[in-house]
């Protein structure tokens, strides 16, 4: 049986992740409808502020993408822990049948 302590941890790690999730997707929102404005926009490589724009533009969206990519990797490492485990249990409940079978 869980304590209030466990129970208040778990729901405010999933609110956390959830608070994460919102915020990368706004940010990817907002990233991409400032792509869509200025993709009709050619880039003058001769100037600078627009280059520091670009680059900056760039360099914002690599780090919602290394995030984004982060939570899926421990998304996927949970999956793949808990298939395991489940795994583990189906395999044993054959086990047990057959033994009890024979």
């Amino acid at each position: 049986m869980s304590t209030w302590e466990e129970l208040e941890d778990t729901s405010s790690d999933e609110e956390t992740k959830e608070e994460e999730e919102a915020n990368l997707y706004l940010m990817v929102d907002t990233a991409s409808k400032g792509l869509d404005t200025e993709s009709d926009e050619q880039i003058n490589i001769n100037n600078l502020e627009t280059l520091q724009l670009a680059y900056h533009e760039l360099f914002s969206n690599s780090f919602i993408l290394s995030k984004a990519y982060e939570n899926l990797r421990k998304d996927f490492k949970s999956l793949s822990t808990n298939y395991k485990q489940l795994q583990g249990n189906h395999g044993e409940k054959i086990d047990k049948s057959l033994e009890i079978s024979t």
